[in-house]
């Protein structure tokens, strides 16, 4: 294990047991040498820098994607809960956020709870393309889930293809 003493103050507590890895909601990376420490202090800086620069800018979509992929369902909550984002700034970053998640198991309630929320602008969570496709379906059609175990079946991921399912 090496030295922490440098690394930034806010960012201690997120290093893991081994102290060999940085899990923060702006800068995730292994630790291994002071390099790496002063690598991930600037990284720090500058997007602590960037977030103040978006929020004052309303740039949302900015704000969201310069937290690391894991953190970025936590940052949405933050829009909601700490600048009232909603409506027409709110869903089109919850789309994107929604397409670039890895891990929705992580997050379950957080997906239920958006996927929930009322709200007329709802739709904007898709592209004018999406839309599109969506608005050429018929009224009743079906869709597949592909799962490995029973709990499973009550998952967010859906798709019209049965071979993709499969």
């Amino acid at each position: 294990m090496i030295d922490l003493e440098p690394l930034e103050y806010d960012l201690q507590e997120y290093v893991c047991e081994d102290g060999n890895w940085l899990d923060h909601p702006l800068v995730r990376r292994e630790l291994r040498s002071k390099e790496d420490i002063a690598k991930a202090n600037e990284e720090f800086q500058i997007k602590t820098r960037r977030i103040v620069e978006a929020v004052d800018e309303h740039n949302w979509e900015q704000f969201i994607f310069l937290h690391e992929r894991p953190h970025r369902p936590d940052a949405v909550l933050l829009l909601i809960e700490e600048f009232g984002v909603a409506g027409k700034q709110l869903w089109p970053v919850v789309g994107e956020v929604w397409c670039d998640t890895e891990n929705v198991r992580r997050y379950f309630d957080f997906w239920r709870d958006i996927w929930a929320m009322a709200d007329t602008d709802r739709e904007l969570v898709m592209s004018d393309q999406e839309r599109d496709a969506l608005a050429l379906l018929p009224e009743r059609f079906k869709i597949w889930r592909g799962v490995s175990h029973a709990d499973a079946v009550r998952g967010y991921s859906w798709t019209l293809n049965q071979d993709l399912a499969r």
